[in-house]
Formats: C-alpha cells, structure tokens, sequence
C-alpha cells in the first residue's frame, strides 16, 4: 500500500516515522529501510530515535537510487547487485570508447570535442566524466530515449530531443497551454549531431554490459504488474520502506514506488510548504509571457515568494500528488501553523496559507530581529559581525545552545580558512563552540591531502619550495623520521646546497631543458655528503664540487633520511612515468601511500579511508571495464575528483555547525545563519554542456540548478524556528562602492519591507522598513559606531578593543606617539562614507588596538651587563629585540625563503654569499686561480656563456677589494683585547663587555662587501666607541670601516667622551627593553643625512615595491596603534646614536667604477 504523509513541519513527519517504527512486525528480525536524503538527515533521525526510544538499532538508512537498485537485483533476473550507471565507472567505460579511433571517426561532432583534447588524456577523462553524468540522468529522466536509441541501428527518425516540444515543465499534467520554451526549434543540427554520438555511445555501452531495451527500474515494474505481491514474496523485498524527506523526487523513481506500493507498505514523508492548492502559481514572468499569449486567466502567482522559490518541490509534489490519486493512497495531512508573531512566524504562515503579506499588513514589535539582512564589506567582517551576532543571541537567552544554530554559505571551502581565523582565534571568554562539516576530504583529511601533493609534486618541477613543503607534512615528517629541530636543519641545507628545482640531471632534461646537474636535489646533496664526510678545515672543492652543510654527529642521521626522502621522490617519479592498468595503478598507490605516509593514532581512520577510496577507484576502473593502460596524470585527475567530495557530507555537530547550502537541507533550527549571499554567489548560474539533449528538452520533474538552488533558500527560510540571519558583502572594501545582493535576498525584502512599512506606499515609511530589516556595519571592527549604543545591531563585544578605543578617544598626546583621534579613521566609518586618501596602511595603523598598552617592568640586574654584539643587535631593531629577548616572541623574521629559481644573473645576496665563501681566503693571500676554481665549484653564480663572464668580473671586483682591506689592515696583528666598561644609567650599575680579536697598530679594520648600509655604520660606531672607551695599550683607537665603495674612517675619541656616548646609547637600550624606541635607523640616518623628507620616504618606502621600513613584521606589531612613529622621540634617538660620529668617508674609486 502507498502511504503519503504530508506537513510542512519536518517535526511533525519525524514524529509520524517514529510512530510507524515504533509498531507492531511480523518478523522482529527485519531491519527497518528508512530511505533519507542526506547524511545529516540520518543523524538527526538517528538520535530521535534514540531520544524516543532509548536507542536506535537495527535501522538501516539508505539513499533512494541505491535502495531501488537492490529491489531491481531482487526481483529481476540477470541484473548486477551493483548498478552499472554508476558515474564512477561508467565514466570508464566511456573513456574507453573515446579512444577508439573508428568510433570517434564516425562522429564528426564528438571528433570535434576530442580534437580539442588531442593528446591531452586528461581533457578526454574529464569529457568522458561529463558525458558519464549526462548519460546517468538520461537514464532516470529519459529512459524513453534511451530505449529509442538501444532498439535502432540508428538515431530513431522521429523528433530528436533537441527539438521536442516539451520545454515547460507545465506541458504534461493538463499544463499544456503554457508557450513553448524560448529554446524551441533551435539549435536542430547540432543537436542531431550531438544525438547520435551520444546514441551510437549508449547502444555501444548496452552491448557491453549486455542491456536489455527497457530501463531496469522499468522491467521491475513489469514484474511485479506480472507477479504481483506473490512474486515479491519469493524476491524477498522487506515488507515496508520508508521515504522520509526527499525534496524531489524523479518521475521514474516514483513510478518504482507506485509499483512496489502494491506489493509492500511504501511510506513517503514529505515536505510541502502549503497546505493549499498551489500547483498552479506561476511566477510573475512566467505570467507575463502567459498574459502576452492571453492564456493568462487559468493560472495564479498566489504567493511571490512560493510561486519563485518553490518550482522545484512544486513539480515534484504534483507528480507525487498525482501518483497518490491514481492508486488510492493513504496517509495523512497535518499542517501546522508558526505559532508565533514574529517576522520569521508570519512569513512562514503566509506561505503555508498561500497569502501574500499585503502592504502595511504587520504591525512589527520594536524589538523583533526574527528576520535581519547584514551588510558588510568582505566575507571576514561577515564572520566577526556574525559571531557579535551569536554573542548577543546567548547573553539574551540562555536557553539557547550552540547546536541550535545553523550557518550555511556558498562557498565553504573558501570560507572554512576565514571561520578558522575569525572564531578560532577568539578569546575564551567570547569563544564559540563551532566546527565546519562537509569539507572535502582533500581539506581535512592529512594522509589524503599529503598522497595528491605527492603525486602533484612528482608530475612537476620538483621546486625547492615545494619538496620541502612536502616533507613539512606531519605525516610524511613522521614517516622519515623528521622532528621540527631536523625539518629545521633540511631548510638550512637546500638553501646552503643551492637546491632551487629538479630531481637529477635526467629529470631536467625530460623537461626538454638542457642536461645539467646543477641546482638539483641530486647536485645539493652530492655536496651536503662532501661537507659531512671531509673535515671542517677543507675549503677545497673536491670532484668540482663545493662541501656544503658541515653535517656532523646526530645531525647525519637527518641528512641521510633526507636522501632517503629524494631517493623515494626519484622512483615515484620513475614509476609514474609509465602507464598501467587500473588493478596496477591501485596496488602501486597503496604502496606510495605505505612509502610516504605514517599517521599517528588519531589518523587511523584517516589512513583507511584513503586505503577504501584507493579501492573504491579500482573497483570503478573494473567494472567499468577499462583494460588499456591509463597515464598517471589521469589517475590523479580521478583520484582528485574522489576526494575533493565529502566523505559523509555535513553532519549535525552538536556545537555551532558551519556548512555548505545543502548539506543539512530541511534540518531544523532555532537559529539558521545564511553568509556570503553576493550578488551571483547563489543562486549560481545554471551551465550545462552544450551536448546535454535533456537542457534543450526539459520536462516536469528534472532537476535543474538555479531551481533548485531557490528551492532550497526557500527550505532554509521554513527550517528557521527562531530567527533567520542573512548577510552578504555590500559594499566594496575598495572604494565604499554599494554592491547588489543575491537576488534572493532582493526578493524577500521587496516582500518583507512593504508588509512592515506603516505606510505601504510612502517612501519615507518604505526606507525606515528597510532600515528595521537591513543592518549597514563598518569596515572595521575597531568604528566607535560598532561600541556606541544606538545601534544594538551593530554592537561589538571585543572587551580589548572598546578598551584600546576608549584611551584613544581619551588620552592625550604621549611620549610614545599615541595620539586621540575624535572619531573613526579613514575607511572605518559606515558605509555611505568613503574613507578618504590617505595611506591604507598609515590611515588603518592608530585605530587598531595598541599592542603596547603600557611599559613591561623595569629590566632587572641581568639585563645591566649588555655585550656589544647585544647592543648593536637591538639597535638594528629595536622592536624586534624586544619582542624576541624580552617577550620571547619570534615569527621567523630573519628566516630567509627558499629560491625555486636558479641564478640567471648575479644578484645582491649571490654576491654576498661568493664574497664571504672567497674573501676570507683571498685575505689569506689565496691565488687567483684557486679562487676561480672555488667559485666554479660553489652555486652562487649562473652558468653557462654568462655565468663565466660574470665570474670573472665578479672574481676581479673581489681582487680589488681585498686589496683594499689588507691596505687598511697593514701591520701585524696584537694581541686579543677584552673590554670590560663600567656605566652608571638611571642611577644604575651597567656594563658594556666585548672581545677585540683582530686589532692592528694603526686600529681596528670593518669590512662587508656590500655598499654602506646604516647599519654598517652603526655597528661600526658602537664598536668604536668600546675601543676608545677602554683602547689596547699598543693599538690606535682607531676603526676603518671597509665597504664595497669606499673606506670610512672613526677618527679617535677620549675615553671619557666615548663612555658619555656610550652612557646614552645603553639609556635608549634601558628604555627599548620596556617599550618599543623610536628608533629606524634606515630612516634616522636619512634624517640626519638629507632631512625629513627623505626620513619619511625611507619609512613609508614611497613608490618602492619593496616597502618601507616600516613593512617588518616586528615594526608592524610593536607600534601597532601608534599615531605617528616620525616624532619627537625619533629625531632624538636619530642624533643620539647617529649624530655624533667622528671622521671621513673616502671612496675607492678602482673598486667603485668596476662595480
């Protein structure tokens, strides 16, 4: 018997399910089919059962497709347990037929597609992946095609599908009046063309899998029309199915549970948001071509928003309706009202009453949020403005729970790394309990994510930056035996080895590119063993190479898992050089997955579903009878594909649940969170292939995106029990510029603000509805407007920055810089109001909260004994020294990034790496010949034609400058000097110590090849003023500071006057150790050098592409919410340490005219 159940409350039919399993059977051992939509309507299923009946057990949930295939296996002789039109294999099965040459060569029209390809195998996968999916619908929409094609030679002479006349869905079901679709009659060619490829594929595919005519749910329903309910007793069907849900169903699908209706108890469950008749609404447009054919007077719109978002379940509903009436069904109608008075209730109820909300017909409570749009400018202020939003919901009502709120967006992959940055990083106090379900499991899954980097990675270049980016992964870390220390150390040594991209020689020249070794992981470490096996003191190349890495000790044992690592990477790159059959191609997977990857405990799971799906791959190739070897760039293009899909799709997760549109379709919940609704996001717009007959002859019941799409917004608006939130980027983060929402959120306001407007037609009541509805926020979390109290709406909850706001609104100028500002800064106003021009950067920095709110305590007796190397190490950056020594905060700054490019021509920092690899030894007296050996030897410098050239000027540079330096270093060399200087600061004991390794008669000697940069000339000062302060009783006090361009000269100073310098540089030290010093001394020494202007240019970086000074990352931090870094204190500190220096600058003119 059928049984249809109708409500448009999902509690409602759960409750009837539970009731219904909850009687008496005749075999108590029968599991109960419950035939479900999604994943996450099992798991709520699930626990209200439990819930009822203390445990759910023996239930067995199923999707539709599948449960109706096993019915078909049963009663139908000959047919597969597993169906044959499954995607996944059948797209095998055609990529085979596409490389048949003869077939494709019959087609011109398929030819045409496959030429585009050319040898591209994957192109071919991918149309092959399409033509499967469009082959499987053919199957549950148009089995009449289909049996058409499969009973003629060739395509049937009638009406090809292209030019059918049925493109309304309204032309079947007594709705045959409606006009023909504007696609009607066009095309007609190639739609032949691409009817009979597609014809000519499917009569091909049903000799191989031995199909007979009809479609098999077809055949079923002959044999239980046939044998009735005695032949479904010997086939074993369960007694009764329960089909709780479906937001739609297929035509043939539902013909299948008419017939099994007969034979076994079927119970449909469905969802229908109106309880009237409403099967014929049309939407306005589809009323104005109707009024236009004057066929306008048997139709309805009834209600705007049903009639537009509801086409969907309304095609479904009237077949299921329809289908109901013919066999007598039974069931029941139990329709429910909100049962409130909010916004939310009355639009529901309108709905359910098919009543349009009038103008002016509610009278809204002040206080009702039931409904609420929020405008924003991007998807992150989305995300903070949503979690103030949630933050308030619980401070109001302490009944709600996080697993009563639901948010959904389009996009979530794109938006799970934003939900991450914004409501995992909150502080406990304002912290939600959230997760994100439905991700691919390319996104979540590690031992999945690291196997596609390694078959990416294998097909590519092989760059530095991405085989170390490989080996970062824990998975693969851990399976080479890698803890952090060693990963470290790798990093150190592809950079030192000159490691930029390619396995070997042999896989550079598989690129079509010259054979060379140089620059390759094979190269690196060929010289990462030659610095671990000859002693440290060898600076001879040996075999042509330079010894680099200077591995010693434990750390060989990480240098030889590092070759282990590149020696795997060569024999996966080997293997997937050949192409293999699919069995092949799965077992070699399984192997390179063992090989690579190692997961902990808690990634068991995540490594046997790898394993399964690895299987699951193989299994499709095997029935999709694919027995020609395939390449390896499409078995990571399926592969790909098979992960990029959800495992289990979103889930309920009992905390606030982050998911994509669909996931939790028709899931109640109090609260039902809707982000990212732009203009375009969603509804996406609907683009079949231009080969898809069934696009140009739709018929009632075919599922198609865009309605789709609004079928489901039109869900989620009745699955919101409380309150409904919408948000979408509005304005332009750019230039304020307003940006349109989605056209859903368009239509519900053109509904929703005329019902509450106090007048329905006066603009001034209109805008003021809009108000009440929609909700403008500011660019910037930190606008006063988002702590003030007129607006609750707008209200933030971050304690620290009202905080921050309040001593900026309040305070008065200070010595650090921070000034108050009377109200929002550019671009944090709301929107409406441009931001003006000043610097983003400059405009955004003072509002933001302070990093520094006060001083740290005073530095401690510890801290008063300061070496020199200290003290020019935080001169160099004040910021950075106190976050790193004092707060023992370190980002990286000083980690240099690995280079995927090899030299193509010598550049600053491969001249500084030749020059401090061969000045030390041309010092030394080293020969010319024995350095051009040396540089030949080393990675700096490109090869080739140019690369020689290069080095020969390079190695003549060289010669002049270390002729230079050993000029300013004449004389023999004295003994070591230790400084020890005793300093009273602040009424403190300090003390400056310090070693003097290399002093000569005439002074102390500097040099860096490199130009003179302000801070060689600060370490040159610092170091000077420690040698006049306490000088070597048989050297001069003297310092020669020796650049690429010129020598500059410390002339002598007192000792007295050089500890007083000294005295003030350790009380700016003092200060910088408690709060950040303004204190740059690219910018103070341009200050000093050529003024304020050329001070701030430095600062900002003016046109540069590389920045300013201020672009460090420890800059950034420490002054975050400084007014004016450029102040008082700056000008000062600049003369301090930069004002006072003593001496000459002399260039070297054979040097600087040759560089």
């Amino acid at each position: 018997m059928l049984y249809v159940h109708s409500s448009n409350r999902y509690e409602t039919l759960a409750r009837r399910l539970l009731d219904q399993l909850g009687g008496t059977r005749d075999d108590v051992f029968a599991s109960d089919q419950v035939v479900v939509p999604s994943a996450a309507m099992q798991r709520h299923l699930t626990l209200a059962m439990a819930d009822a009946h203390g445990i759910c057990a023996n239930v067995e949930f199923v999707y539709l497709a599948r449960w109706l295939w096993r019915q078909v296996a049963r009663v139908v002789q000959g047919v597969a347990a597993e169906s044959p039109f499954d995607p996944a294999a059948l797209a095998w099965r055609v990529y085979a037929a596409f490389g048949d040459a003869a077939f494709v060569d019959a087609h011109p029209r398929l030819g045409g597609y496959l030429a585009t390809a050319g040898a591209d195998h994957v192109m071919r996968y991918e149309l092959a992946v399409k033509t499967a999916a469009l082959l499987e619908q053919y199957v549950t929409y148009r089995p009449d095609w289909l049996a058409k094609w499969q009973g003629a030679s060739a395509p049937h002479p009638g009406p090809h599908p292209g030019r059918e006349r049925e493109q309304n869905p309204r032309q079947r079901d007594g709705l045959s009046s409606l006009p023909p679709g504007p696609g009607a009659g066009r095309g007609g060619d190639t739609a032949a063309a691409d009817e009979a490829w597609q014809a000519a594929l499917w009569r091909r595919i049903a000799r191989e899998l031995e199909l007979q005519a009809d479609n098999p749910l077809a055949l079923l329903v002959r044999e239980l029309e046939r044998g009735g309910a005695t032949r479904a007793r010997e086939a074993g069907l369960p007694p009764a199915v329960h089909v709780f849900g479906l937001s739609a169903m297929p035509p043939l699908h539902l013909q299948a549970l008419q017939a099994l209706g007969r034979s076994m108890d079927v119970h449909v469950y469905a969802l229908n948001p109106c309880r009237e008749y409403w099967f014929d609404l049309v939407d306005l447009k589809q009323l104005s071509q109707l009024d236009a054919a004057g066929q306008a007077q048997a139709f309805d719109v009834g209600h705007r928003l049903l009639a537009s978002w509801g086409k969907q379940t309304q095609s479904s509903l009237a077949l299921l309706t329809g289908i109901g009436e013919g066999e007598g069904a039974q069931g029941a109608e139990e329709y429910q009202r909100a049962g409130s008075a909010s916004l939310l209730a009355r639009l529901q109820d309108s709905i359910l009453d098919l009543q349009e909300l009038e103008p002016a017909s509610i009278d809204l409570a002040g206080g009702d949020r039931s409904i609420e749009v929020h405008v924003c400018h991007s998807l992150t202020r989305e995300l903070e403005v949503l979690h103030d939003h949630l933050l308030g919901l619980f401070a109001a009502d302490d009944s709600l729970e996080p697993s009563d709120i639901l948010v959904v967006t389009p996009d979530l992959p794109g938006a799970a790394p934003l939900i991450e940055a914004v409501f995992g990083t909150m502080p406990p106090q304002r912290r939600i309990a959230y997760a994100i379900t439905g991700l691919g499991r390319s996104t979540v899954n590690a031992p999945v994510r690291a196997l596609l980097q390694l078959l990416a990675l294998a097909a590519s270049r092989c760059t530095a930056t991405a085989v170390f980016g490989l080996l970062q992964q824990p998975v693969v870390a851990r399976r080479f035996g890698f803890d952090d220390e060693g990963l470290l150390q790798v990093h150190d040594w592809i950079r030192e080895s000159g490691i930029h991209w390619g396995l070997d020689q042999d896989h550079v020249a598989g690129l079509d590119l010259p054979a060379q070794a140089a620059h390759t992981l094979a190269d690196g470490l060929e010289r990462l063993y030659l610095g671990y096996a000859l002693p440290g003191h060898v600076q001879e190349p040996f075999g042509g190479l330079q010894p680099s890495g200077g591995a010693e000790g434990s750390s060989a044992v990480a240098l030889g898992a590092f070759w282990r690592f590149v020696q795997a990477l060569q024999d996966l790159r080997g293997a997937m050089a050949r192409a293999r059959t699919g069995g092949d191609w799965v077992s070699w997977l399984h192997a390179a997955a063992d090989q690579f990857i190692s997961g902990a405990h808690g990634e068991i799971e995540d490594l046997l579903e790898l394993h399964a799906t690895l299987d699951q791959l193989g299994d499709a190739m095997l029935r999709g009878g694919l027995d020609e070897p395939v390449p390896s760039s499409v078995i990571r293009a399926a592969l790909e594909s098979a992960f990029e899909d959800p495992a289990r799709g979103g889930v309920p997760t009992g905390r606030v649940t982050f998911a994509g549109m669909a996931s939790l379709r028709n899931v109640p919940f109090k609260v039902i969170c809707a982000i990212g609704l732009n203009d375009r996001a969603f509804p996406t717009a609907d683009r079949p292939p231009e080969f898809d007959l069934m696009a140009r002859a739709p018929r009632l019941g075919d599922r198609q995106r865009r309605t789709d799409q609004r079928t489901l917004f039109l869900d989620l608006v009745l699955a919101a029990r409380r309150s409904l939130y919408l948000s979408y980027a509005g304005r332009s983060i750019h230039d304020n510029a307003p940006l349109p929402p989605s056209v859903l959120i368009a239509e519900l306001l053109d509904v929703l603000v005329p019902a509450i407007a106090a007048s329905g037609d006066s603009e001034a009541a209109l805008k003021a509805a809009r108000e009440h509805l929609v909700v403008a926020h500011p660019l910037q979390p930190f606008s006063p407007d988002a702590f003030s109290a007129a607006d609750e709406r707008v209200r933030s909850f971050d304690a620290d920055l009202a905080q921050a706001l309040r001593e900026a609104l309040t305070a008065t100028p200070d010595a650090g810089g921070r000034a108050p500002r009377a109200g929002p800064g550019p671009g944090s106003g709301p929107p409406g109001e441009a931001g003006g021009e000043a610097d983003e950067e400059e405009a955004a920095a003072p509002d933001a909260a302070c990093f520094f709110t006060e001083p740290l305590a005073e530095p401690g007796p510890e801290w008063r004994t300061v070496p020199i190397a200290r003290l020019v190490e935080f001169f160099r950056n004040p910021s950075q020294y106190l976050l790193r020594r004092r707060l023992n905060l370190d980002l990286g700054w000083d980690e240099a990034p690995l280079d995927d490019d090899e030299p193509f021509l010598p550049d600053v920092p491969s001249r500084s790496q030749l020059a401090q690899r061969l000045l030390p030894l041309l010092l030394e007296g080293t020969d010319l010949a024995t350095a051009r050996r040396l540089a030949q030897a080393g990675t700096e410098l490109p090869g080739g034609v140019i690369g020689r050239a290069e080095m020969e000027r390079e190695l003549a540079r060289l010669g002049r400058f270390a002729q230079a330096v050993r000029r300013a270093s004449a004389g023999d060399v004295l003994p070591p000097h230790q400084a020890s200087i005793e300093l009273a600061v602040a009424g403190e004991p300090w003390a400056i110590q310090g070693a003097f390794a290399d002093l000569r008669p005439a002074g102390a000697v500097r040099w860096r090849y490199d130009d003179e940069r302000p801070n060689d000339v600060l370490a040159a000062w610092v170091h000077h003023l420690a040698l006049c302060a306490q000088p070597h009783p048989d050297g001069e006090p003297v310092t020669r500071s020796v650049t690429r361009l010129g020598t500059r000269t410390y002339s002598a100073l007192g000792a007295a006057e050089a500890r007083e310098h000294l005295a003030r540089l350790v009380a700016l030290y003092r200060a910088g150790l408690a709060r950040p010093l303004h204190f740059f001394p690219k910018s103070a020494w341009a200050l000093l050098q050529e003024g304020e202007r050329a001070a701030r240019q430095k600062w900002t970086g003016g046109n540069s592409e590389f920045g300013g000074e201020r672009d460090h990352a420890a800059y950034r931090l420490a002054l975050r919410g400084v007014a004016e870094p450029l102040d008082g204190e700056f000008r000062e500190s600049a003369a301090t340490v930069f004002g006072h220096i003593p001496g000459d600058w002399l260039p070297h003119v054979s040097c600087g005219e040759q560089a």
